[in-house]
C-alpha cells in the first residue's frame, strides 16, 4: 500500500469516531424524575400513614398524582393523595387531603381517667 491509501483509511476510521463524539453531545439530555421512594419518605415523615400501596398517575400537564393506600385506615380511610407540580423536584409534593381526627371518641373515656 502506498502512503496516500494509509492516510485514508486513518482518516475514515478517525471519521467514524468523530461521528459516534458527535452524537453523544447531542444525545437527548436525561431528565430527573421523582422516585416511589421519595414519596415513600415524604409520607413516612409528614403523616401517620403506614403505606401498603402507591399508585402513580401521569397527568397530562406533566404534573405527577400519587395514592398511597394506608394499613391504618384511621388516619386517611380513603388513602392518602400527593400532588408533584414538578417532575424533577419531590420537595415540591404536597399532601393534599388532611389527616382525619375522631376527636368525638375522646367522649366515652371515664372522666376520671389518666391521660
Amino acid at each position: 500500500m502506498n502512503q496516500k491509501q494509509t492516510s485514508m483509511k486513518q482518516i475514515r476510521r478517525l471519521g467514524g469516531g468523530l461521528a459516534v463524539l458527535l452524537g453523544l453531545f447531542h444525545a437527548q439530555p436525561i431528565l430527573a424524575d421523582i422516585q416511589a421512594y421519595q414519596i415513600v419518605r415524604i409520607i413516612a415523615y409528614q403523616s401517620n400513614c403506614q403505606l401498603i400501596d402507591l399508585k402513580r398517575t401521569d397527568r397530562a400537564d406533566g404534573t405527577l398524582d400519587f395514592l398511597g393506600l394506608c394499613e391504618n385506615v384511621n388516619f386517611y380511610p380513603d388513602g392518602i393523595r400527593l400532588h408533584c407540580p414538578a417532575r424533577d423536584d419531590a420537595y415540591a409534593c404536597k399532601i393534599l387531603n388532611k389527616e382525619r381526627r375522631f376527636n368525638n371518641l375522646n367522649m366515652i373515656r371515664p372522666s376520671g381517667g389518666a391521660e
